[in-house]
């Protein structure tokens, strides 16, 4: 929204309301005065840019991330080798994500992004390990039953390619 616009419209409010002083009764100009202004107020958007800078660290340590990737609707950046980041933006939330860490999301308005640590275990599948129910569901039983958190698929054949059957057309 230009400010000129929002400048002329209050002009034009403040000279009609000016002229019709002296002839529309008083309950009329209190009705014309709150048409008008929520008139201007609809040109008006909600939301502003911002410019926003913070900090990623590290959740355990408190130590700064270096090259954690933040958002926010579409900006993105990256964090300094101090862990930290700065861009402009109209959303009201963050997201920051880092190597070895696990996605955080935050307040714009909070100066400091907490990740915390995640190191993976996970267990491997080939693709016919996955195609197989016994292979699969034993996987599955040792995640949910052991400190394994992540599975592994690797979707291609012994010869390197990947077999799919192609949906005719």
């Amino acid at each position: 929204m230009r400010s000129d616009y929002i400048t002329g419209s209050a002009f034009l409010f403040v000279a009609a309301h000016g002229l019709w002083g002296d002839i529309v009764s008083s309950s009329r100009k209190k009705t014309f005065t709150t048409i008008v202004l929520m008139g201007l107020l609809a040109g008006i958007p909600a939301y502003a840019i911002a410019d926003i800078t913070g900090r990623v660290v590290d959740s355990v340590t408190g130590e700064p991330i270096p090259g954690a990737i933040v958002t926010s609707n579409s900006y993105v950046t990256q964090t300094d080798e101090h862990g930290i980041f700065s861009f402009k933006t109209e959303g009201d939330r963050l997201k920051a994500r880092a190597y070895g860490y696990m996605g955080a999301e935050a307040a714009s308005s909070s100066p400091e992004i907490k990740l915390i640590p995640f190191r993976p275990k996970a267990v491997y599948l080939s693709f016919f390990g996955i195609g197989d129910r016994t292979l699969r569901e034993s996987a599955l039983k040792l995640i949910e039953e052991t400190e394994l958190n992540a599975l592994v698929i690797d979707v291609k054949g012994d010869r390197g390619l990947i077999p799919y059957k192609r949906p005719s057309v």
